[in-house]
């Protein structure tokens, strides 16, 4: 969302928020998609005293920005897999994201909320884990979610039916 100007009467996007800001002397509010992988996670507000567009050069360093925010939350996902033990590979996060973008990982994830009843982030956050646990892609996990080769257990140690009833 660019809003170059909070004190124009057509800019009506947070009547409430503008207010607010424009009090402050802010005039100008810039927010820019912090992405995980093909996910919105959230957003870098850019503010200005001064109305007016951003310059190409000032949009494209906020869009580096909000890139690099992302880079911490792909680390809470699941921590960075280093170790020398014979089996276990060395990842590196960007690695890490575009096997996080895969569609199968997608597809397993949605599978694992509806099996589990668990949100999107927690389904993920599993499927990820168990792959780390047993020396796997995301994507290895996830193809074998799909095919019904592996289906991850609840935290009481159940399973769950497509409703979120124990099984």
């Amino acid at each position: 969302m660019l809003a170059p100007d909070l004190n124009l009467v057509t800019e009506q996007r947070w009547p409430a928020f503008t207010g607010a800001v424009l009090s402050d002397g802010i005039r100008a509010v810039f927010a820019v998609p912090v992405m995980m992988a093909s996910v919105c996670v959230g957003a870098l507000d850019l503010f200005r005293e001064d109305p007016g567009p951003l310059r190409v050069d000032a949009l494209a360093g906020g869009l580096l920005a909000a890139e690099l925010a992302s880079l911490p939350l792909l680390d809470l996902v699941s921590a960075t897999v280093r170790s020398d033990a014979p089996g276990m590979a060395v990842e590196e996060p960007w690695e890490r994201l575009v096997e996080l973008d895969r569609l199968e990982v997608h597809q397993a994830t949605g599978f694992l909320i509806a099996q589990l009843g668990v949100p999107p982030t927690e389904a993920l956050a599993r499927l990820r884990a168990h792959a780390i646990a047993t020396g796997q892609t995301a994507s290895e996990v996830a193809q074998a979610i799909m095919d019904r080769r592996l289906v991850l257990d609840r935290d009481d140690g159940g399973l769950s039916d497509g409703e979120g009833r124990r099984r």
